[in-house]
């Protein structure tokens, strides 16, 4: 690994909160978009785990 892929990763570890909160977000505009679809869903998250969405 390179510094630089070293400094990228590191810096994207920093953020890694953010990131999964905006992907929450997404998640729940699709979940309330496509609700009243009949036949689709989008598939459950395990609850004795912690989801990156």
């Amino acid at each position: 690994m390179t510094n630089i892929q070293a400094a990228f990763g590191t810096d994207q570890m920093d953020r890694l909160d953010s990131f999964i909160e905006t992907k929450i977000k997404n998640y729940n505009l699709y979940k309330e978009a496509i609700e009243n679809i009949e036949g689709l869903t989008l598939l459950p998250f395990r609850q004795d785990s912690r989801s990156n969405h």
